[in-house]
């Protein structure tokens, strides 16, 4: 992402490059099309790394941040050296290869005392319920909650879909479940992308509506079930759009009959759920 005369690229996710350019806007306009220097993000351990390249890789300056703070100060710090690297760079030649030692976050001691040590993340999703030749449409929403700075997470999820039928007799038996699921997850997040892994433990209330007998009834059941799952996005600011899969099993068989009618109809105990949505927060 270019602005004003440098390139601003970010192998970190907090902040991004589009967070550091979205508060570089604010101090030197729209963007320039072209630059011939990049400012480049890494971090290492609690050690943020800005360091301004030539187009030929060469290095014309460094600073590091050493210090806990949130994503949206770092931006602004980092945002704020390379506005004053651009004021050197338009004033004219640039100087050569100098490195600045580490400096301390700008975090105040009383906001360091109020940060929070929790992080969170929130998603919506579309729910696709999958099992055998049946589909259903659905919903998803999920809360993921977790220390700052680590991989490990609670996660938390209620989902619901439509009716789905099964063949009885003469007639016909639909049924649903909504449910709530509560469980870890991990995350890898190699720059802007992130990959969780999560499992779940399910409550889930079934309900199934006979149609097509003779007298139709609805009835409801609680119903336990586990998942495990992979979902995969991309930060964009502060959202992050999603994809995922994952298997639910449900281990109680679940059998459906009608007064007056041979035979059974069996619920599957197994369903793909596939989830596209988006999420936001600071995890």
């Amino acid at each position: 992402m270019f602005l004003g005369l440098v390139r601003v690229q970010s192998a970190t996710a907090c902040p991004t490059a589009e967070a550091v350019s979205a508060e570089l806007r604010a101090l030197l306009g729209e963007p320039s099309p072209d630059s011939d220097f990049s400012a480049e993000l890494s971090e290492s351990g609690a050690v943020l790394s800005l360091t301004l390249k030539r187009s030929d890789g060469t290095v014309v300056a460094q600073r590091k941040f050493d210090g806990v703070a949130p994503c949206d100060v770092r931006a602004i710090a980092a945002a704020a050296v390379i506005a004053a690297w651009t004021g050197e760079l338009r004033a004219g030649p640039v100087p050569a290869p100098r490195f600045v030692p580490v400096a301390s976050m700008v975090v105040d001691q009383k906001s360091a005392q109020h940060l929070s040590p929790l992080v969170f993340e929130v998603g919506a999703q579309f729910l696709g319920a999958l099992s055998g030749a049946s589909f259903a449409p659905g919903g998803l929403g999920y809360a993921v909650f977790t220390r700052r700075k680590s991989r490990w997470a609670g996660r938390i999820s209620v989902f619901g879909t439509g009716n789905r039928t099964e063949p009885l007799g003469a007639g016909q038996v639909a049924w649903t479940r909504i449910g709530a699921g509560l469980g870890p997850l991990v995350r890898f997040a190699p720059g802007r992308f992130m990959i969780d892994l999560h499992a779940n433990v399910i409550f889930a209330l079934l309900r199934t509506e006979g149609s097509g007998f003779s007298q139709n009834a609805a009835t409801f059941g609680f119903e336990p079930g586990l998942s495990a799952g992979i979902q995969a996005g991309v930060r964009i600011g502060a959202s992050a759009p999603t994809l995922g899969i994952s298997l639910t099993g449900w281990p109680r068989p679940e059998q459906v009959r009608a007064l007056g009618v041979a035979g059974l109809a069996d619920l599957p105990r197994i369903e793909a759920f596939f989830t596209a949505g988006v999420a936001f927060g600071t995890f």
